[in-house]
């Protein structure tokens, strides 16, 4: 996905899993914090944390398996956020996989740098660290091994 990509109304997706990821990827891509208010099997809510107007609705389509953008309004008037809480842990190491790929292996501070350059991004080492660890197993094919957790 891209920065100047846009959601518009009737938009399907596949599972509710692939628009939650959509929503947060927007989100972080483009600065915006935003909020899931309501999640269950057949429907996502995402406003933005600043309550300036955004929202977006995506929910089954009868009886069909996908599900569709209903509501949809892309009014922020809020200013960019920096440390952006949606640049989990699963987003980073998405991220990073492509890096661990053609650069190899790389460290907590420089993945940290690395995402606030290229995305104008600030986030905690921690988060940097346990990304690395998951796109390390991720690539390395240990999926089902834990999150390295030291507590």
């Amino acid at each position: 996905m891209c920065k100047n990509f846009r959601f518009k109304l009737g938009m399907e997706f596949f599972s509710l899993k692939e628009a939650k990821q959509a929503i947060r990827e927007h989100a972080v891509l483009n600065g915006r914090q935003v909020e899931f208010v309501k999640m269950d099997k057949v429907r996502v809510r995402a406003v933005c944390n600043k309550s300036c107007g955004f929202i977006i609705l995506v929910s089954k389509v009868g009886s069909c398996h996908n599900f569709r953008v209903k509501t949809f309004v892309d009014v922020h008037q809020c200013a960019r956020v920096f440390n952006n809480k949606n640049a989990n842990i699963e987003w980073v190491s998405k991220v990073v996989m492509d890096k661990f790929r053609n650069v190899g292996n790389m460290s907590a501070n420089e993945i940290m740098d690395d995402i606030k350059k290229s995305h104008n991004i600030g986030i905690s080492p921690w988060t940097a660290l346990q990304a690395k660890h998951k796109a390390l197993d991720v690539l390395e094919g240990d999926v089902a091994k834990p999150t390295h957790n030291k507590f």
